[in-house]
């Protein structure tokens, strides 16, 4: 019986809200949210944690700030792969095992899997700063488009016969 499987009769035993991802009862507030998506590790359900953020905060059942202060982590979650490399160090387009294009699309992948990843920073770590709520609500968009953008990517690598850590990856912007 896996975790998540376990969270959801638990929950429901206990009462909680079930939440779009399934795993997961309703988190109190945005910033929370930001905390879960910085400190999951999982590409996929940084997605699907963001989705829902963006769903319930548009429609008015998530607020800004809950009743504790959340801290942005010292460096976002990631799964053990993709490696990390130094720029100089990445594989050239012609060299890549398997396609080139495979290769792009994993870049692209990336790209928007650590913009997701920014525009949460941005939220939660300048959270004792006062800001007007379309402050969070841009970034959110932003984010929950990246989602979007790094979901399509995802299933292309998938429909091609590849996955998102396939390949080596650089974290300069």
């Amino acid at each position: 019986m896996g975790l998540a499987f376990c969270a959801r009769i638990c929950l429901s035993r206990n009462g909680g809200r079930k939440a779009l991802s399934t795993s997961r009862v309703y988190l109190e507030s945005l910033l929370e949210y930001g905390r879960a998506v910085l400190t999951e590790k999982e590409p996929w359900q940084k997605k699907v944690l963001t989705h829902e953020a963006r769903k319930l905060f548009m429609g008015g059942n998530l607020r800004v700030r809950g009743l504790a202060p959340a801290e942005a982590p010292e460096s976002w979650a990631r799964i053990e792969r993709p490696a990390v490399l130094d720029p100089p160090e990445m594989p050239k387009p012609k060299e890549a095992e398997g396609s080139a294009i495979l290769l792009y699309l994993h870049s692209l992948a990336h790209v928007e899997l650590n913009a997701i990843n920014l525009c949460w920073d941005a939220m939660v770590r300048f959270s004792n700063v006062e800001m007007p709520e379309d402050f969070y609500d841009e970034l959110l968009q932003v984010a929950d488009d990246e989602s979007r953008h790094y979901g399509w990517l995802h299933t292309r690598l998938n429909d091609l016969g590849s996955e998102y850590g396939a390949y080596p990856v650089h974290d300069l912007i």
